[in-house]
C-alpha cells in the first residue's frame, strides 16, 4: 500500500545508493591504496593485495590481474576483474590452489579500476590522487528475513583470528576449518559498516583527490524482510576536489559529489482483495552536493552531506491502486460517504509526477532533514513536504509536516459531497478551516512516530479542532496518504 513514505522511502533508497557507491569507491580506491602500501612495504603483487584486503574485511577477494607503472608520472595502478564475496575456507589457501568463487555469491564486481597517484607526495605521507576510474561495476545486496545484510557482512572486520601471512597466501597451506560468513558479528541495519579503517591515533592524514569517476554502475538490492527489490541502472558517480587534512579538519574536510541514475523499485501491496508484487517507483534522478567525510569533533570517518536531488517530470511513484482498492475491508471510506457525502474511493494513490521535483536535504549519520519545502505533484493531489521535516531510517522514526491539496476534480467532488450531506453552512465552515490561504481545499498534516507505521494528525487551524472533524479529516487524510 502506498504510504506517505513514498517520499521517505525515496530518501532511504537514495541513502542505500550512496552507501553502496561509497563502498564501491572505497573498494576501488581502497584496493589501489592497499596496492600502494604493498609496494612501499613488501613489493607489489596480486597476492599481497588480496591478502591485505582479506585481512582488513570479512570477505574473500578474487583479483585476476594487477599492473603498475610506478615510475611514470603520475604512478598508475590497474586492477582487473575483481570480485568480493563472503569469506570462506578458501581464504586460508594460496591463490593458485583456490577454487573459483561459486557463481552468484559475490556481492561486488569491478571490471577495471585505474588509480593514478602522485608517488612523491605519498612518500611524504600525503595522498594526492589525480584520478580513480571504475568501470563495469556491479554491487548487490540480499537482506535476509531476519534483516541481516549480506553486503554489510563482508565489510565487517574479519573473524578474531590471526590474518593469513604472506607465506600462507603464496605457499601450500594446511587444511583449515570453514569460517561462516558473519562470524565477526552481525548488523541488522542493512547498511555496510566498518568499510574503511579509522586513521591511527595521532596520524595526520593529508588527502587530495582531483577526481573519482564511476560510470555504468549497476546496483541490485533485495530485502526479504521488507519484501522489496530495488534496482539502479546507469549509475554515474563523480567525486571531485577532495580536500582532507586531519590536523585541520575545520578548514580541510570537503568533497564535491555528483550522482545520477535510474531506479526501479517493486514491493508487496494490497490491490483489491489480493496482495501481490507491484511497481513502487520508476524514476531517473540527478543530484549534486558537498560532503564532509570526517566528523570534526571526533575526527572519525562519519560523512555528512548537503545535497540537492532532482526528479524528472514523469517519474512514477505508485499509481497502481486506488483508495478503494487499498482500503479493502476497511470501512473508513464507507463511513465518510455515509456520514459526510464524500466518495474518494477512485482517487489514485501516487502516479507519475506532473512536474519536476527538487529535494534539498542535509544528511548526517542516518538522519535526513529537508532544508526546503519539497513539492510532489501527482494526478489526483499535490503533497508539499515542509522545510524542517526529518527522518531517521536506522532508528525507524520521523517527523514530517505536509500540506495536501486535492486536484480540482477531487476537491470539487469533496465539496459537493459535503454540501449535499451536511448543508452549505457546515461545508463553508469546513472550507474555512481546510484551505491553503488561496481558496483551495487543503489539509495540513503532521506525521510522526515510526517510519514503518506513521501516525497522522491534523496540523494548522484544523489541528485545533481535530476532534470536531475527526471522521472527515483523519480518515480522508490517512486514506490519501495511503496509510
Amino acid at each position: 500500500m502506498l504510504r506517505i513514505l513514498v517520499i521517505c522511502g525515496l530518501m532511504k533508497t537514495w541513502k542505500w545508493i550512496m552507501i553502496s557507491v561509497a563502498g564501491l569507491a572505497v573498494v576501488g580506491g581502497g584496493a589501489g591504496w592497499v596496492a600502494i602500501q604493498s609496494l612501499l612495504k613488501n613489493g607489489l603483487s596480486r597476492e599481497a593485495v588480496v591478502q591485505q584486503m582479506e585481512a582488513q574485511w570479512n570477505c574473500r577477494v578474487e583479483l585476476e590481474d594487477l599492473k603498475a607503472e610506478v615510475f611514470s608520472s603520475p604512478a598508475r595502478l590497474v586492477l582487473t576483474n575483481m570480485n568480493i564475496g563472503p569469506r570462506d575456507a578458501e581464504v586460508a589457501k594460496p591463490l593458485a590452489q583456490r577454487v573459483p568463487m561459486p557463481q552468484g555469491t559475490g556481492f561486488v564486481h569491478v571490471d577495471s579500476a585505474v588509480l593514478q597517484v602522485d608517488l612523491p607526495a605519498l612518500m611524504q605521507k600525503k595522498v594526492h590522487v589525480q584520478s580513480l576510474g571504475v568501470t563495469g561495476a556491479y554491487v548487490r545486496d540480499d537482506v535476509s528475513v531476519e534483516g541481516v545484510s549480506g553486503l554489510a557482512q563482508i565489510f565487517l572486520p574479519p573473524p578474531l583470528a590471526a590474518p593469513p601471512s604472506a607465506a600462507a597466501v603464496n605457499a601450500p597451506a594446511k587444511p583449515a576449518a570453514s569460517e561462516s560468513p558473519g562470524s565477526a558479528g552481525e548488523t541488522k541495519t542493512g547498511e555496510p559498516v566498518a568499510i574503511v579503517p579509522q586513521p591511527e591515533a595521532g596520524s595526520d592524514l593529508s588527502l587530495r583527490i582531483e577526481e573519482i569517476l564511476l560510470e555504468g554502475v549497476v546496483l541490485h538490492f533485495r530485502n526479504r524482510q521488507a519484501k522489496t527489490v530495488n534496482d539502479v541502472n546507469k549509475l554515474r558517480l563523480r567525486i571531485s576536489d577532495v580536500d582532507v587534512q586531519q590536523s585541520n579538519l575545520a578548514a580541510h574536510n570537503t568533497a564535491k559529489i555528483e550522482l545520477s541514475g535510474q531506479v526501479v523499485s517493486t514491493g508487496r501491496a494490497r490491490v483489491g482483495e489480493v496482495i501481490k508484487d507491484v511497481p513502487v517507483a520508476n524514476f531517473a534522478f540527478s543530484s549534486s552536493g558537498v560532503v564532509q567525510p570526517y566528523e570534526v569533533d571526533t575526527r572519525l570517518l562519519k560523512p555528512s552531506a548537503t545535497l540537492s536531488v532532482k526528479l524528472d517530470k514523469g517519474s512514477v511513484f505508485g499509481g497502481t491502486s486506488t483508495l478503494g482498492e487499498a482500503a479493502a475491508k476497511d470501512k473508513t471510506f464507507e463511513q465518510m460517504k455515509k456520514n459526510f457525502g464524500i466518495d474518494v474511493t477512485d482517487v489514485v494513490l501516487g502516479g507519475p509526477l506532473q512536474e519536476e521535483a527538487v529535494i534539498d536535504v542535509t544528511l548526517k549519520s542516518s538522519r535526513v532533514e529537508f532544508s526546503k519545502d519539497t513539492r510532489f505533484s501527482f494526478p489526483d493531489y499535490v503533497v508539499t513536504l515542509r522545510q524542517g521535516s526529518w527522518l531517521n531510517a536506522e532508528q525507524d522514526t520521523h517527523e514530517s509536516h505536509l500540506l495536501l491539496v486535492p486536484s480540482e476534480v477531487v476537491a470539487k467532488r469533496i465539496v459537493e459531497g459535503v454540501k449535499t450531506k451536511t448543508g452549505d453552512g457546515l461545508a463553508d465552515m469546513a472550507l474555512g478551516i481546510f484551505n491553503d490561504g488561496n481558496g483551495k481545499l487543503a489539509f495540513d498534516i503532521v506525521s510522526t512516530g515510526r517510519l514503518s507505521r506513521p501516525k497522522f494528525a491534523l496540523g494548522g487551524k484544523a489541528g485545533q479542532i481535530e476532534q470536531m472533524f475527526k471522521g472527515l479529516g483523519g480518515g480522508l487524510l490517512k486514506g490519501l496518504l495511503g496509510q
